[in-house]
């Protein structure tokens, strides 16, 4: 799981979240990413992480889930920083 959290001082914070489920592999397969990317397998494309293109990784990654969340939510951050802004 990615928690991305945006905090200011005196209003409340806005968070993100992204999941990817997975199993952990016996042995590390794949030579791609870091980490624990030759040892995460997501069944539905049936690889590990270190078997991914990097655009492939991206779509499912929890990082990318949250990054993803937090994108489509934009306007509404920007909004949200301005009015946070205009009170200080």
């Amino acid at each position: 799981m990615c928690v991305i959290t945006i905090a200011l001082p005196t209003v409340p914070s806005l968070t993100y979240e992204g999941r990817c489920d997975g199993e952990i592999t016996q042995a590390p397969v794949g030579k791609n990413g870091f980490g624990y990317d030759p040892i995460f397998y997501y069944r539905p494309l049936n690889k590990t992480f270190a078997q991914m293109l990097p655009e492939e990784k991206n779509e499912i990654s929890h990082r990318g889930k949250a990054m993803a969340a937090l994108r489509s939510d934009f306007e509404r951050v920007m909004m949200w920083l301005h009015s946070y802004g205009a009170q200080q």
